[in-house]
């Protein structure tokens, strides 16, 4: 800060503005001033990542330096920022994502306003306490601002990153040109149920080393579907043709399947899946709705007992 307004001293006018989303501003810079103060010290360390990750990244102080913090934060945001930036790098004139961290609950980095925000938390697991986020997606700034909702609790430190990259990698498939995260959350994100995306999220996650090929994708037509029935059978749908190369009726309709005879079991058209997940496939589309998954949580918990 110090060095800041030293070079506002010597370039601009003295004066040094700070924002809401943590930047700083040295004002008042006269033209032939703009290139000196572009080659100084204090410009080169702390000048703008060209990175979306980074530029309007916020998170506040941490354990290091509050009694209320749960996490470290900024350093967990900035391995976060990182990663996304070398494995999903994005020109920053064309995405906008504002990811805002929180080292707890009293939301100093503002993460119910974020795309995708933090909140640093402690649970047990396998016995042992883990320090961790719960993730919150949706949070805007614009008009009238709304509050993010809650997406997935208790995600250990060392793998929020995979779960944030599967929102971005949806984000890179479906935004349109120059399209900030906001945008495509109102545009996209907001006609699924957060059980939906939730599910979307942790079952990429957990194929992505030996079954990438069955990667969920959100498609038209998940999107703006009324129950969470419907969001099930029509993922239930895209893994059944993802495994076989077929798809298991005539159309992806949930009403249009009660007289249809039951799909053949997907591990006899392709064996190289996972042990019982065909079970699973064939109960999210199955055309006796007494025998159907009516909500994401039933699928997760069967999910849990395979190993992929």
């Amino acid at each position: 800060m110090i060095e800041a307004v030293e070079a506002s001293k010597e370039f601009g006018n003295g004066e040094i503005r700070l924002t809401t989303t943590q930047n700083l501003y040295i004002v008042g810079v006269k033209e032939e001033n703009i290139g000196k103060l572009l080659s100084s010290p204090v410009y080169k360390k702390y000048k703008n990542i060209s990175s979306p990750y980074f530029n309007d990244l916020i998170a506040c102080a941490g354990t290091d330096h509050c009694p209320f913090g749960v996490i470290p934060n900024k350093p967990d945001a900035i391995n976060v920022a990182n990663y996304l930036t070398e494995k999903y790098p994005l020109d920053p004139e064309d995405a906008k994502i504002r990811m805002y961290w929180s080292a707890c609950q009293k939301g100093c980095g503002i993460h119910g306003n974020g795309d995708i925000g933090f909140v640093g938390v402690k649970f047990k697991k396998d016995g042992k306490t883990v320090l961790g986020t719960d993730i919150y997606y949706g949070g805007t700034l614009t008009g009238e601002s709304e509050e993010g909702r809650l997406l997935i609790q208790k995600v250990p430190l060392n793998e929020v990153q995979f779960y944030v990259e599967e929102l971005i990698k949806e984000y890179i498939r479906l935004k349109k040109e120059k399209e900030s995260f906001e945008k495509f959350c109102k545009r996209i994100l907001s006609k699924i149920s957060k059980h939906a995306l939730r599910f979307l999220i942790r079952f990429n996650n957990s194929i992505k080393r030996n079954y990438p090929h069955l990667k969920l994708e959100i498609t038209d037509y998940i999107l703006g579907n009324k129950s969470e029935e419907e969001e099930i059978f029509l993922f239930g749908y895209q893994l059944y043709k993802k495994i076989t190369g077929k798809s298991p009726y005539p159309r992806p309709n949930i009403l249009e399947i009660y007289d249809e005879p039951l799909p053949e079991k997907p591990s006899r058209i392709n064996s190289n899946i996972p042990d019982l997940l065909d079970n699973i496939v064939l109960k999210m589309i199955n055309t006796n709705s007494e025998k159907r998954y009516k909500v994401f949580t039933e699928i997760e918990t069967d999910l849990e007992k395979i190993k992929f």
